[in-house]
């Protein structure tokens, strides 16, 4: 690893690497799901380079890979849930769980049951 790297950049190595690997995806596998390339993910995993914030909304973007807001480090934070944000409405709602889509179809369903019911 590098010796400029951060605490937090090398818990975000040793995560990256844990979550692929719990998922069984190989680093190609990852890479291609991430639009990355291999060695990229490599070089974050092994601590040869700091992943950039493109770099980590990338591969957030890869749900079998359980990566989430909080395993990355501080830094980057604030600059992907940007990314996030302006790639569509409810994207960091989605990372968290809480799809705005599936909270409005739960309301719809609601609604229309409630309508229903007064009829």
């Amino acid at each position: 690893m590098r010796s400029d790297l951060s605490d937090e950049d090398r818990r975000f190595a040793t995560r990256l690497a844990a979550c692929r690997l719990a998922a069984r995806l190989s680093r190609q596998k990852l890479a291609d799901a991430a639009m990355l390339s291999e060695a990229t993910i490599k070089f974050i995993e092994k601590g040869r380079t700091k992943p950039s914030a493109r770099t980590v909304h990338s591969l957030l973007q890869v749900p079998s890979l359980g990566l989430a807001l909080d395993d990355l480090p501080a830094t980057l934070r604030e600059e992907v849930k940007r990314l996030l944000a302006q790639e569509s409405d409810g994207a960091i709602d989605r990372i968290d769980g809480n799809s705005k889509t599936q909270r409005r179809a739960t309301r719809n369903t609601q609604k229309d049951t409630d309508k229903n019911t007064e009829d």
